[in-house]
C-alpha cells in the first residue's frame, strides 16, 4: 500500500472516527438533554408538590385563625351582652331599693304621724277628763256651799 493511499485511508478513518465521535457526542448531548428535561420535570413536580402542601398548610392555618377570631368575637359579644344585662339589673335593683326606701320612709312618716295624732288625742282626752272632773268638783263644791 502506498503512502498516499494509506494516508487517504487514515484520513478517511479519522473522518469516520470524527463523525462517529460527533454522532456519539450528539447522542450523548441528546441523552443529557433528555435527562435534564426529565430532571427538570421531576424537580418542577417536587417544587409544585411542596408549594401545594405549603399553600394548603397556610390555608388551613388561615382557616383556623379565622375560626378562632370568629369564636373570640362571638365570646366578646356574649360578654358585652352579659355586661349590659348586669348593668340593667344593677339599675333595676337601685330603682327597686329606692322605691323600698321611699315606701319605708312613707310608712315611718305615717306611723309617726299616727302616733303623734294618737298621743295628741290621748292628751286631749286626759285634759277633757281633768276638765270634766274639775267641773264635777266645782259643781259638788257649789252644791255643798249652797247647802
Amino acid at each position: 500500500m502506498s503512502f498516499a493511499k494509506r494516508e487517504k485511508a487514515l484520513t478517511a478513518a479519522a473522518r469516520e472516527l470524527e463523525e462517529a465521535k460527533k454522532v456519539r457526542e450528539e447522542k450523548v448531548a441528546e441523552t443529557l438533554k433528555a435527562e435534564r428535561e426529565t430532571l427538570k420535570g421531576q424537580a418542577r413536580k417536587e417544587v409544585e408538590t411542596a408549594l401545594q402542601l405549603e399553600i394548603e398548610d397556610l390555608q388551613a392555618q388561615n382557616s383556623e385563625k379565622e375560626k378562632r377570631l370568629q369564636e373570640a368575637m362571638k365570646a366578646e359579644l356574649e360578654l358585652r351582652k352579659k355586661a349590659r344585662e348586669l348593668e340593667e339589673q344593677k339599675r333595676n335593683a337601685e330603682v327597686e331599693i329606692s322605691r323600698r326606701i321611699d315606701g319605708e320612709r312613707e310608712k315611718i312618716r305615717r306611723e309617726t304621724l299616727e302616733a303623734f295624732s294618737e298621743e295628741h288625742r290621748l292628751r286631749d282626752l286626759e285634759k277633757d277628763k281633768k276638765i270634766g272632773d274639775m267641773l264635777k268638783t266645782i259643781e259638788e263644791l257649789k252644791r255643798r256651799g249652797d247647802l
